[in-house]
């Protein structure tokens, strides 16, 4: 029941919601490091960015459309990421 998990609501009428994951050890390093990376202000804020970037990818690959990695030092290499 998701109306038990609001924690508090925000300045503009929205709601937080606190959930409890549990991860590897090698998987909240990964995090950790990529808050660092990203320079973000805690592992929250990783969280969050990665669930939009996923949910941005996940919504092209249903259209059908590719998505893909290139390297602008080396034109012909390529890395095409799948979903499905």
């Amino acid at each position: 029941n998701m109306k038990n998990d609001v924690t508090s609501n925000t300045p503009d009428g929205g709601r937080n919601y606190k959930i409890h994951i549990q991860l590897s050890e090698k998987a909240y390093k990964r995090l950790v490091a990529l808050k660092e990376r990203a320079e973000l202000t805690s592992v929250s804020e990783a969280v969050r960015e990665a669930l939009r970037v996923y949910d941005v990818l996940i919504n092209e690959a249903i259209k059908g459309k590719t998505i893909a990695i290139y390297d602008h030092n080396n034109p012909n290499e390529r890395e095409i990421l799948r979903f499905f």
